[in-house]
C-alpha cells in the first residue's frame, strides 16, 4: 500500500531453513522506490522488513522441548522490473537476521536438567519477489 509518493508499506512472509530448524518470518515491509513512478523502466528500491520469526513448522526432538521464535529483520537494496501492468518482479540483495530459542527441560526429581540454546543467524540474502 502506497503511503507517500515513493514509499510503500506491506506485509511479507517467507520461509528460512537453518540446519534442523525452519523459521516462518512474518514482517512489516517498507519500500522506497527511486525514480518516476509513472515510468515503465527498471527502478532501484531500498527496503526494510522487520517482524517475528514463527517456529510452528518444527518438530520437537523430545516432549520436553520448547522452541520459541524471535526477531526477524532484513534491510535490502534491489531492482523493480515492470511486468507490463501495475505489478513488478523484484530482485534484491541484503542482510538477514533471525533469532530464536530452543529449551529442553526435565523437571523430574531424580534427573533435573535444563538445556537452553539461543540461536542468532546472520547472513547475506538474495531474494526474488513479486510486487503489486
Amino acid at each position: 500500500m502506497k503511503v507517500y509518493k515513493n514509499l510503500s508499506i506491506g506485509a511479507t512472509v517467507g520461509l528460512d531453513w537453518f540446519s534442523n530448524f525452519q523459521v516462518l518470518p512474518i514482517s512489516l515491509g517498507l519500500r522506497n522506490v527511486f525514480g518516476d513512478t509513472k515510468t515503465k523502466k527498471v527502478r532501484i528500491f531500498t527496503g526494510l522488513d522487520a517482524g517475528y520469526g514463527l517456529m510452528i513448522l518444527n518438530e520437537k526432538t523430545s516432549e520436553n522441548q520448547i522452541i520459541t521464535g524471535g526477531l526477524a529483520i532484513s534491510p535490502m537494496v534491489g531492482l523493480m522490473i515492470p511486468t507490463g501492468g501495475n505489478a513488478h518482479f523484484t530482485l534484491s540483495m541484503g542482510y538477514k537476521h533471525n533469532a530464536f530459542k530452543s529449551k529442553i527441560e526435565n523437571t523430574s526429581r531424580d534427573n533435573f536438567y535444563l538445556n537452553e540454546t539461543d540461536y542468532k543467524f546472520n547472513r547475506m540474502a538474495v531474494r526474488l519477489g513479486f510486487s503489486f
